[in-house]
């Protein structure tokens, strides 16, 4: 966004003088100063507000608790129709703890989901192709 510099301001200023005249123009700037202070002041309080108020808040438990870990059926993976199995990812999963679980090798799960790095992030709910053959360090 372009700055304002001298000549846009004395521009601005012309104006203003033209719309409401010099005798107007004291009681322009005071009415603009009086809106700064209450803008301010409200922004202050409000401020303040938002300080105390984890202090008096009460003990209620969160709205959103995160999930803990599901059992080991949810874990199991699932068969798709094309005789593929698949493995939806849960909180914390890598590549790694997939692969170590169901017993196939990094590279193989890389290679069967198209990821180059081993350190992808994954997301849960992300949904992960195993390979059919085992593992093959």
């Amino acid at each position: 966004m372009p700055t304002l510099g001298a000549p846009e301001l004395i521009i601005i200023l012309v104006i203003i003088i033209l719309i409401f005249g010099v005798g107007k123009l004291p009681e322009v700037g005071s009415a603009l100063g009086k809106g700064l202070r209450e803008f301010r002041t409200a922004t202050d309080d409000k401020d303040k507000a938002d300080d105390q108020a984890p202090a008096t808040a009460t003990s209620a438990p969160p709205a959103a608790v995160e999930p803990t870990r599901q059992t080991a059926a949810i874990d199991a993976p699932r068969v798709e129709s094309n005789g593929a199995r698949a493995y939806t990812v849960q909180h914390g999963d890598t590549l790694e703890s997939i692969a170590r679980r169901h017993d196939v090798s990094v590279e193989s799960l890389m290679e069967a989901n198209g990821y180059s790095r081993p350190d992808r992030v994954l997301d849960p709910g992300d949904n992960v192709r195993l390979p059919s053959s085992g593992r093959s360090v």
